[in-house]
């Protein structure tokens, strides 16, 4: 009886691990704390690696201040600071969660550009995870 009980066990803790690793793997589910130490853009025209020094990869974009547009491979975002100040009201950790899922999601590549409009105290960053 014993023995089948722990058969049991073990075959629904497995089935849980596959699951989870399944999720994490497809992106379902995201493990690791998120960055948002990235340089903050006012209006302007940047190029990445020599105005803005990002890595390649998949980045979380927002205001911090502001509202405007922002211009990145041909697409345009339109941004403003109200996901800014519910996130902040949270604790850093899950202030940056927030940022990340929350905003809309761009990939970065080297020597892109990117074009920041907005009124005069528009300021946008980026968070990664």
């Amino acid at each position: 009886m014993k023995k089948t009980v722990i058969i049991i066990i073990g075959f629904v803790l497995l089935v849980m691990a596959i699951c989870v690793w399944k999720m994490v793997g497809d992106g379902t589910i995201r493990v690791g704390p998120a960055n948002d130490q990235f340089e903050k853009l006012s209006p302007g025209k940047y190029k990445v690696g020599s105005d803005i020094d990002l890595d390649e990869g998949k980045y979380g974009v927002y205001a911090i201040s502001g509202n405007g547009k922002v211009h990145i491979d041909e697409k345009e975002y339109s941004l403003n600071n109200d996901l800014y100040k519910d996130a902040s009201k949270q604790p850093n950790t899950t202030k940056k969660g927030i940022l990340f899922e929350e905003s809309p999601k761009i990939e970065i590549k080297k020597a892109m550009t990117i074009v920041v409009e907005g009124n005069k105290d528009f300021v946008i960053s980026f968070v990664k995870r």
